[in-house]
């Protein structure tokens, strides 16, 4: 078997002693001068391996400084099949102070901004809505302690705020949550929600917000939640946006809970178009998404 070029094999040496601790995050690497004679390479094959840690987020170069080992954070873990409105609403789970065991955090709110919006592509297929139908945003970031955990935006179709759910254009937080606000004003009661994960290069705003390198290195998980009514009728579509290099998703399956296999079993289907974002490749899976009921 053909060995792998001189230079990934510097880079993943290098990448074992950032993981293994000899390299601390923060520490400087050594030189180049250095890294030529420790491994009997040139000085371009040092550089490209670095140009390869560095594209997979493991240095960073500094300009008149030279490569540091980056600081990553501790990974958050989410459990995606909980019974909340959004990914993260039952609590994250964070390390605890002083690294003494993990701790669950419920991330803060923040609301960023409500308007109305044109409905096109992966936001009128998850709502089972014609392209061009008037839908409602609400968009907000959720934190954690000072580190921003995600960037949210809720879609619901406009006719909710003709029928007299009236908040959902407000610029105000909706406290007891819109699943809740629906089922009181409306009488429409989400039931289930259907999960679809893929990863992609987060743009301008989301590599600001997260602290991610502008040239997308480092990507971003979003997570498409559509709640469907007892009907199998699409209420909402919510977009989660988190960065991928401190955040770990958990699908957790109970079949001895023979009660919520029967509901999952008795909910029927909803007869809506396959939305536009999800990879061909997963129509070859069996289960291609995750159904859960949703909060009552």
């Amino acid at each position: 078997m053909a060995q792998d070029p001189l230079y990934r094999q510097i880079a993943e040496d290098l990448g074992r002693q950032i993981t293994s601790g000899v390299l601390q995050p923060g520490s400087k690497l050594p030189s180049e001068d250095d890294l030529t004679k420790s491994y009997g390479a040139s000085r371009n094959t040092v550089r490209e391996a670095i140009r390869w840690l560095a594209t997979s987020g493991g240095v960073v170069s500094r300009s008149g400084q030279g490569t540091f080992v980056v600081q990553r954070p501790a990974p958050f873990v989410t459990v995606l099949t909980e019974v909340t409105e959004t990914p993260g609403g039952a609590g994250v789970e964070t390390p605890g102070e002083d690294g003494n065991g993990d701790q669950k955090t419920v991330p803060d709110r923040k609301l960023l901004d409500v308007r109305p919006e044109v409905a096109v592509d992966a936001v009128a297929d998850g709502l089972g809505l014609p392209r061009g139908s008037d839908v409602i945003r609400r968009r907000e970031t959720r934190t954690i302690g000072d580190v921003t955990w995600s960037l949210e935006a809720s879609y619901y179709p406009s006719s909710f705020v003709e029928a007299g759910a009236s908040l959902l254009i407000s610029p105000r937080d909706i406290g007891e949550g819109t699943v809740t606000y629906l089922a009181q004003k409306l009488g429409l009661r989400e039931i289930r929600y259907r999960d679809v994960l893929r990863v992609r290069a987060p743009d301008g705003e989301e590599a600001r917000l997260f602290g991610l390198p502008h040239d997308g290195r480092i990507p971003v998980f979003e997570i498409f939640r559509t709640g469907y009514d007892e009907y199998g009728t699409p209420m909402r579509l919510t977009v989660t946006v988190c960065p991928t290099d401190c955040n770990y998703f958990v699908v957790e399956v109970d079949r001895t809970d023979s009660a919520a296999a029967e509901k999952l079993v008795k909910v029927p289907w909803p007869s809506v178009t396959r939305p536009s974002f999800r990879p061909a490749s997963l129509r070859a899976l069996r289960s291609p998404v995750l159904t859960k009921p949703a909060a009552s």
